[in-house]
């Protein structure tokens, strides 16, 4: 018979080998004393790259910016006989090839303009387009419940101009792929040139355009091969039952519609199929962005500092001290502590948000349809 302490230590035995194996894999193993400790910062900043100097080349297209206005205009891809135009006077593309982001240069009139290379956003609202784009708000929107995980595949289905696609390409990482089908050539193929154009086509690797039905393509596709499907169609409620099939489990598939009409429809399309397809939730993406900027408020405080020194200065005068002009005082100093920190105007901007679409987020629930899923060994008796 064991005793107390021996039945005890008996009992607790396999916890603490469970103990041990998680331990000995998760825990990071102790450097001996003849090997110095290893600095994380350190290795960090050594495998940083030597940052090459950035200079604007033909094929680039550059984001100009009027230095006293702020208006901001894309060019287009430059080359050798190319003229940057605006209401502001003419630019050549040769003036801009060789500076560096952020350099300013004049145009033909004087005026001077600021270069800078487009982030995604300035790119796809400012950019040629052939269609409506997906805007970035929604496009933001649509990776983020997409949740991809690192090397995803991605299905978007209706290509449009190309604005999601460029979202999607780059959250997928340089090993993941997009698959980007539209029903018109012309849509791909501008597609294609607008992801080909935008940061010296460090993208367009991860895209693969195809032109038909992908109706038709879906078919093709294996079971559980696509990480996330993206569906901007006009009657995607008929692509439920085959969307279902080529996802993983628990992936994600959103509808971009403009109605809410729309996007009962689909729901009702997914209960009709029994498609184990499951509500996450449907949003309006609403964004509204503030003007921030520092202004010249006369606060009444001050004027009656001006007016009292003024009056002060008149009084010096007629006793023979010098007067003090009341433009030569000097203001209040003006400390970290002064409310409201600075003059500064904060309000909405004046332009118009309106309403865009409809973002149907639905989930993979299980492999469909089940003669799909491999049927598993019978334990032994």
């Amino acid at each position: 018979m064991l005793s107390g302490l021996t039945r005890r230590t008996a009992a607790f035995a396999p916890r603490a080998l469970l103990h041990r194996r998680w331990s000995s894999t998760a825990a990071p193993t102790v450097p001996t004393t003849d090997e110095p400790a290893k600095d994380p910062l350190a290795e960090f900043l050594a495998a940083l790259p030597t940052p090459a100097p950035q200079r604007f080349a033909y094929g680039d297209v550059v984001l100009v910016r009027n230095v006293r206005t702020g208006n901001r205009r894309l060019t287009t891809a430059l080359w050798a006989d190319g003229k940057f135009s605006s209401e502001t006077g003419e630019l050549p593309h040769a003036a801009i090839v060789g500076k560096r982001p952020r350099d300013r240069v004049k145009n033909h009139k004087g005026h001077e303009l600021a270069l800078h290379y487009p982030t995604m956003e300035e790119y796809v609202l400012m950019a040629p387009r052939i269609a409506t784009p997906i805007y970035p708000r929604d496009a933001s929107a649509i990776v983020d419940l997409l949740d991809l995980p690192p090397s995803a595949t991605v299905l978007e289905a209706g290509t449009g101009t190309g604005g999601l696609t460029l979202y999607l390409a780059a959250a997928v990482g340089p090993e993941g792929r997009v698959l980007s089908v539209d029903l018109r050539k012309a849509h791909s193929t501008h597609a294609a040139k607008f992801v080909h154009r935008f940061r010296r086509a460090a993208l367009r690797d991860r895209v693969t355009f195809a032109t038909g039905d992908v109706a038709e393509l879906l078919p093709q596709l294996p079971p559980q091969s696509v990480d996330g499907v993206v569906l901007d169609l006009l009657s995607p409620w008929d692509l439920v039952a085959d969307v279902a099939r080529v996802l993983r489990p628990d992936a994600s598939v959103v509808v971009y519609v403009p109605s809410i009409t729309q996007a009962l429809r689909v729901l009702h399309a997914v209960r009709a199929a029994r498609a184990p397809l499951a509500l996450e939730k449907c949003i309006e993406v609403d964004h509204r962005e503030w003007e921030l900027k520092p202004v010249a408020i006369k606060w009444p405080e001050r004027r009656r500092e001006t007016a009292a020194a003024a009056s002060e200065g008149e009084t010096a005068a007629s006793e023979g001290e010098p007067a003090v002009a009341p433009e030569d005082a000097q203001e209040p100093a003006v400390t970290p502590d002064t409310p409201p920190f600075g003059d500064w105007v904060c309000r909405p901007t004046h332009r118009p948000n309106p309403h865009t679409a409809f973002l149907l987020h639905l989930r993979c629930t299980a492999i469909w349809p089940a003669e799909s899923v491999p049927e598993q060994p019978e334990k032994p008796t």
